[in-house]
């Protein structure tokens, strides 16, 4: 029994580890394996399942090899299969992650063993992205400019990765080490097998990482992307009896996005009247109850860096959070405090705008830290009676701060604050709610 247990525990702890190698020569991202970067790169199998015999050999046999260059991370996965005819593949959109084959590589920038990316693609070219935190939690709105080409013959099917320096977050040293993993999942078999063994039976997932060592950065990438946007619209519909309603309305808008790297690890976001007329819409829920209904954050500025302001605690009922995004920019909240009654109209805005907001997110040697701010308009509801037409009220000027910092020590532990802040400009109708608000 001793004698099983220190094996048990001498194969915990070791980390595999990949080759590499910098490449002179220019890549090229379509699918194919005949270039010479990838004839000079070392190949690396060894995959283990992971489901649903963990530990097991695979059924399949799986290759990967990876180099990289001044600005770019390249990863080539060879998926070899003898029954070539009966790969499962769907065509979806981008973040759905449908019962096919597909192929994964995650990539610890930090080499924390607690943070990584990954990203996934599937033999149809569909492609998933994530943000993994907490060595065990995952944000999958996370997405990323990167790219993949996909290959299919008769001995299997093969995926590169194209993964931008600029995409990921890391420590600005001369050298650098990653933590580094693969997986593939087979989808006629509900066979998911991994390169280092990414065991369900482990404690943790991203600290079962293999590694990625020797990375020389001459030169940290550079990292500036500007987004400005401009949008008409018009909506037409019925009046129904409402002179506030027109049956014609155009409007417009205009914002800008901007994200700058400060430093490799930290990246400072910023939004100008944002428009998140794009973004996937909530699903339709009916709420009989008093309390609010929580819905998973959509919008891109959001999403991003968003465990890092992950505080769950728990509450009476279950497991809460601190800081909810989904209330900056809500519904205004003073929609039931306007004046109702027979011949009198009112209209009044579905959403709260957002003027602009800011986001400083990312890692400083063994902090991790992050604080935001945003500031949300003063909305009015219009009501017409039978003798005057005037504005009110209905969501009041408000600022939201939140600011984290996490220290980090050995054996994955961890000690950290958090604090949050709201604070509205009140008149009498927007008196409903409170002028400050606090925690931490």
């Amino acid at each position: 029994m001793l004698s099983a247990a220190l094996l048990a525990v001498a194969l915990s702890s070791r980390v595999d580890a990949v080759p590499i190698a910098d490449t002179p020569n220019a890549v090229r991202i379509n699918g194919e394996v005949s270039e010479a970067a990838w004839q000079a790169a070392t190949p690396m199998d060894g995959f283990l399942q992971r489901e649903p015999e963990e530990g097991g050999q695979p059924s399949q046999r799986t290759e990967f090899r990876v180099v990289y260059d001044a600005t770019t991370l390249y990863v080539k996965v060879r998926a070899f299969d003898t029954q070539a005819d009966k790969i499962v593949s769907y065509l979806t959109r981008r973040d759905a992650d449908s019962p096919s084959d597909w192929l994964h590589v995650f990539v610890d920038s930090y080499h924390d063993r607690r943070t990584a990316y990954e990203f996934a693609v599937n033999p149809s070219g569909v492609k998933i992205d994530r943000y993994w935190f907490d060595d065990n939690n995952r944000d999958d709105g996370w997405d990323a400019v990167w790219d993949a080409k996909v290959s299919r013959d008769a001995s299997g099917w093969t995926a590169e990765f194209h993964i931008p320096f600029s995409q990921l977050r890391f420590n600005p040293n001369g050298a650098n080490t990653f933590g580094f993993a693969v997986a593939r999942r087979i989808g006629r078999l509900n066979e998911t097998s991994t390169w280092p063994l990414l065991a369900r039976s482990a404690t943790g997932y991203v600290s079962s990482f293999g590694e990625l060592g020797g990375l020389t950065m001459t030169a940290s990438p550079k990292r500036l992307e500007m987004l400005p946007y401009t949008v008409a619209d018009l909506t037409r519909q019925r009046a129904g009896g409402n002179p506030l309603v027109k049956a014609s309305s155009p409007s417009g808008a205009m914002g800008l996005d901007l994200k700058y790297a400060l430093t490799p690890g930290l990246t400072l976001t910023t939004t100008v009247n944002p428009d998140f007329g794009q973004v996937e819409a909530d699903p339709a829920v009916v709420n009989l109850s008093a309390f609010e209904t929580f819905f998973s954050e959509r919008r891109p500025f959001f999403v991003e860096g968003s465990g890092m302001f992950r505080f769950d605690s728990d509450c009476m009922d279950g497991p809460c959070q601190l800081f909810y995004s989904r209330r900056v920019g809500r519904s205004p909240q003073g929609v039931d405090e306007l004046p109702s009654g027979d011949n009198i109209y009112a209209q009044s805005p579905t959403q709260t705008t957002i003027l602009g907001a800011g986001k400083l997110t990312g890692r400083v040697g063994k902090f991790s830290i992050g604080a935001m701010s945003a500031v949300t308009q003063e909305e009015f509801g219009t009501v017409l009676d039978a003798t005057h037409r005037f504005r009110q009220p209905i969501e009041p000027l408000t600022t939201y701060s939140i600011g984290r910092v996490r220290r980090e020590f050995a054996d994955q532990s961890s000690l950290g604050f958090m604090v949050t802040a709201a604070n509205r400009q009140l008149t009498e109708t927007t008196s409903i709610l409170p002028s400050s608000a606090f925690t931490g």
